[in-house]
């Protein structure tokens, strides 16, 4: 556990190579990180500047925290409360990467402020038979530059073949793609590639009160809550379970698609206002 009392700014130097700034190796491995707030008025370009709050930034050369294939078959932890964590503008990776498989990712993210540049995914997931649980509220998920713009890529990896193997819980977030952007191809804020022999209900999404806007330039392709890149995965796939209304500036689901949603609707599209130098939805 690392807990910072004060607020600073934590930069990696540049190493190079794809070196992580924090990297799982083991079985069992467990990471939390703590801080007295996210940073909302950090410079990542200007180390002179210290924040209110806490700001972790990884080099250019590498993504925040990596996943390394000796955690195969283990559970990994990632706790992150209060922070704020970014991979610069030119960086090359996203923040989160894993080279494993057959894991068990708990990843759970409280008053949080993410942020992921040059057109990346915050979250890149590859590998075969994990089980996913990912949790986060009050948190503030972005992308930026010209790319994919993804907040989690899960294209490259598949859960264990059982019923509720990806569970999503999402209270009070907002996931944005902000005006620096440019979107040209198909994506999503997930973004998957599940196939027609995923099983019922793999994914179960739990949400309230979440906002998800893009004001990216738009120059192609579809862009969903939700979106498959397969169009043979069936649906009820991916089960929204909406507990209070959540709203989005753009289309939430393909129809047809994989997605069915259960409990209150999804109110999409809908005209939003940007929610400057804020972190709570």
């Amino acid at each position: 556990m690392v807990r910072f009392l004060g607020n600073c700014t934590v930069r990696q130097a540049p190493m190079g190579n794809a070196q992580p700034m924090f990297q799982f190796k083991e079985g069992r491995s467990v990471l939390q990180l703590i801080g007295p707030d996210a940073s909302l008025d950090s410079n990542i370009a200007n180390a002179n500047i210290v924040p209110n709050g806490v700001t972790i930034v990884c080099q250019d050369d590498g993504p925040v925290f990596e996943v390394d294939s000796g955690t195969d078959g283990a559970a990994v932890t990632l706790s992150c409360k209060d922070v704020a964590i970014f991979n610069p503008p030119t960086g090359k990776y996203p923040v989160w990467i894993n080279k494993s498989s057959q894991n068990e990712f708990y990843l759970n993210f409280d008053n949080c402020y993410i942020k992921s540049y040059n057109g990346l995914p915050v979250f890149s997931f590859s590998g075969d038979g994990h089980e996913v649980t990912f949790i986060a509220r009050f948190t503030y998920f972005g992308a930026t530059g010209d790319g994919s713009n993804l907040i989690v890529d899960l294209t490259s990896m598949a859960l264990d073949n059982t019923k509720y193997a990806g569970q999503v819980n999402l209270q009070n977030n907002i996931f944005e793609i902000d005006d620096d952007a440019t979107r040209s191809t198909d994506g999503g804020i997930f973004y998957s590639s599940l196939g027609a022999n995923a099983v019922p209900d793999l994914w179960i999404v739990n949400t309230g009160n979440n906002r998800f806007q893009s004001w990216a330039t738009v120059t192609g392709g579809v862009y969903n809550v939700w979106n498959d890149a397969s169009a043979n995965t069936p649906l009820g796939t991916i089960i929204f379970q909406n507990d209070s209304p959540s709203i989005s500036n753009f289309s939430a689901f393909t129809s047809p698609g994989p997605v069915t949603v259960l409990g209150v609707p999804m109110t999409s599209p809908v005209k939003l206002r940007p929610s400057f130098r804020i972190n709570k939805a």
